[in-house]
């Protein structure tokens, strides 16, 4: 059994610990100050919930697959980009890049 010690102190620093410490993390609303002072809000899994019904989030996950109809210049960095329904367009490399009129567009 003691050969394996090495083996087991490696998987719980770099493994087990790494993944409670993330857990945890996702858990609490923390903010500069709650870092600091280390009394960070108990939030639950409401912080994953934000994630998933968060406009940013949302719209690329249920955008249909990309059509190209037509390709027209444009300010993007990458020069040129197609049409694509649900009001995203599709870069010169095919990926979807949603637009929304009050944020902007993301990718």
């Amino acid at each position: 059994m003691a050969f394996a010690a090495p083996l087991i102190v490696y998987l719980v620093a770099f493994y087990a610990f790494p993944l409670y410490r993330n857990i945890e993390l996702s858990v609490h609303d923390y903010t500069i100050r709650a870092f600091v002072q280390g009394n960070a809000e108990f939030v639950g899994l409401a912080n994953y919930a934000d994630i998933i019904t968060s406009q940013t989030f949302s719209p690329p996950c249920g955008t249909p697959h990309c059509s190209r109809p037509s390709r027209s210049p444009s300010s993007t960095r990458s020069g040129w980009v197609s049409q694509c329904s649900s009001g995203t367009t599709s870069d010169s490399r095919g990926s979807c890049v949603g637009c929304s009129s009050s944020r902007g567009c993301f990718r």
